[in-house]
């Protein structure tokens, strides 16, 4: 299951947002589990994920070219994983049909290197089932050439396609996915994107990260004072004062956690959507070392 990006679209990491009460990445395993035959795996799970997996006994494996979009995460898969078909799919595909994934499988099983998704005509590669032995080499060869595509990815490793029901491949990329398809509300708590942030940054703000501090000493936002989510309830001086504070983690997900309880507590905090990853991709400077600034 891959369980990476920066999910900016949805503004929080989608692999936690709740379909009927269940994180969205849980509803996707128990998809899994009647055609998983011997395990499943999670490839580039953020830290708040992990931590989830671990209690549900999922192996989470590390995306061995993050950043590089879902054709790594695959390699990752096919790469790390002993198995004759590995399925691979997307951890915001909560309406996986079993019977979808098994017909998936026998292709491979007839002979196929890989057997990707189709719905009207309309190659969907974020589930499949793929022959590592077949198609390790293939892979390697088109990412070493410089391909990111998940569907040239398919097309190198000469993937067949296989026609499925179109619940199987409907993902959930935005809020309003979430509101329309399963009256699942995300947050209404409020937030800034990276370019308004960085206005913001420039201009003085209140700014708390709320990563781990292995994390925060990596790189943080300029002026970040850090209070590692868990520790959020115990440090109340922190979020207090005029003015609202903007709350960072790595992709957004953990401070919007933490937004949501400062709110309940009455403290003005803003979300920044994307978080640190958003903020270094737009090319923004960042402090190295455990001191704000």
């Amino acid at each position: 299951m891959l369980c990476g990006g920066a999910s900016r679209r949805m503004g929080r990491d989608k692999a936690l947002v709740a379909i009927d009460g269940v994180p969205m990445v849980i509803e996707v395993i128990d998809r899994l589990r009647p055609v998983a035959a011997d395990a499943i795996f999670a490839i580039g799970a953020a830290p708040e994920v992990v931590s989830l997996l671990d209690s549900k006994q999922i192996t989470t494996i590390s995306d061995k070219w993050p950043g590089e979009g879902p054709a790594g995460g695959v390699l990752t898969a096919i790469e790390t994983i002993e198995a004759e078909v590995v399925i691979i799919v997307a951890c915001d595909h909560p309406d996986l049909r079993a019977e979808d994934l098994s017909r998936l499988v026998a292709t491979v099983h007839a002979g196929a290197p890989a057997a990707v998704a189709k719905v009207d005509g309309r190659l969907h590669p974020s589930v499949g089932a793929w022959d590592p032995r077949c198609c390790r080499e293939l892979g390697a060869q088109f990412f070493t050439q410089g391909g990111r595509s998940l569907h040239g990815l398919a097309e190198a490793v000469g993937a067949v396609s296989v026609d499925v029901d179109y619940r199987s491949v409907s993902d959930v990329d935005t809020p309003a996915d979430a509101m329309a398809r399963y009256g699942a509300q995300v947050s209404d708590s409020p937030e800034v994107d990276v370019t308004e942030f960085s206005g913001l940054v420039s201009a003085g703000a209140r700014v708390v990260d709320v990563r781990q501090p292995d994390e925060y000493v990596e790189g943080h936002v300029p002026g970040a004072v850090l209070v590692p989510l868990a520790s959020v309830p115990d440090h109340p001086e922190s979020f207090e004062g005029g003015g609202p504070v903007y709350v960072v983690c790595r992709s957004g997900a953990r401070s919007l956690s933490a937004v949501e309880y400062l709110r309940s507590q009455g403290v003005d905090a803003i979300n920044v959507s994307g978080g640190t990853l958003a903020w270094i991709e737009a090319g923004n400077a960042v402090v190295i070392g455990d001191s704000p600034r």
